[in-house]
């Protein structure tokens, strides 16, 4: 099996889905706190050793007008980290809107509000791992 992570980025969250490149299939898997940045690397290992990820998909938004989104340099070192730790490739996509479609999803299954709060960010992380599955491999 070729796994493959992949990460919605955020200051407080980072979304988590796997998936298998020769099934094309993503899976939400959980969310990760990005605010203490030594956890945040512990829970990246434990996620590496448990999974044994051959490449890395990460979300990088855009703002409203195509251009780099404010995140984008915190997006960056963050892919950057995640391929010096583990040596694999980080292929960063395009995740403009994800959590819209994420947070629509939780709500077709009757999920509102903040009993959406603890699925969206892996459910927009699948959602970032489908379009990769779909458009660049």
């Amino acid at each position: 099996m070729a796994t493959v992570l992949a990460f919605d980025y955020g200051e407080r969250r980072v979304g988590v889905a796997i998936g298998d490149l020769q099934l094309r299939i993503a899976h939400p898997l959980g969310t990760i706190d990005s605010g203490d940045p030594v956890r945040l690397e512990e829970k990246l290992r434990e996620l590496v050793d448990e999974w044994s990820p051959v490449k890395f998909v990460v979300g990088m938004p855009e703002d409203s007008r195509g251009g780099e989104h404010a995140l984008s340099p915190n997006i960056k070192e963050f892919g950057q980290k995640i391929n010096i730790l583990f040596e694999a490739p980080v292929i960063f996509i395009n995740e403009s809107y994800t959590s819209v479609e994420a947070e629509s999803c939780l709500k077709s299954i009757g999920l509102r509000g903040l009993s959406q709060k603890k699925h969206l960010d892996p459910i927009a992380a699948k959602t970032i791992l489908e379009d990769f599955f779909m458009n660049y491999e």
